[in-house]
C-alpha cells in the first residue's frame, strides 16, 4: 500500500487532535494498515466519532486490541462496528 494513503488516513486524525502520530504508536498502525486498510480505516473512523479527549490514544488501544483485524461478517458492517457490539454483549452477560 502507498505511504501517502496511509498519511492521509492518519491526517484526519491528526488535523483533529492538533498532534502526529509519530514513533512506535505510527509504525503499529503502518503495520495494520498495510495487513487490513479497510479495517484501519474502520478504526479511524470509529477512533474520531468515539475519541472525545483523545481519539489518537482510542485508535492506539484499537489497533492494540486488534479491531482492525476483526474478520468480516455475513452481515457486514465496519470491523471497528462489530467489535463494539461484541464488547456490549459481554458488558451485557449474553
Amino acid at each position: 500500500m502507498p505511504a501517502a494513503s496511509f498519511d492521509e488516513t492518519v491526517a484526519r486524525l491528526e488535523n483533529v487532535v492538533g498532534r502526529r502520530l509519530n514513533g512506535s504508536g505510527r509504525a503499529l498502525c503502518l503495520e495494520a494498515f498495510n495487513e487490513n486498510e479497510r479495517g484501519f480505516r474502520a478504526c479511524v473512523d470509529e477512533a474520531l466519532r468515539r475519541g472525545q479527549t483523545n481519539p489518537l490514544g482510542l485508535l492506539m488501544r484499537m489497533v492494540r486490541d486488534g479491531d482492525w483485524n476483526v474478520p468480516p461478517s455475513p452481515t457486514g458492517g465496519a470491523p471497528c462496528e462489530r467489535v463494539d457490539r461484541l464488547h456490549a454483549r459481554r458488558l451485557r452477560g449474553s
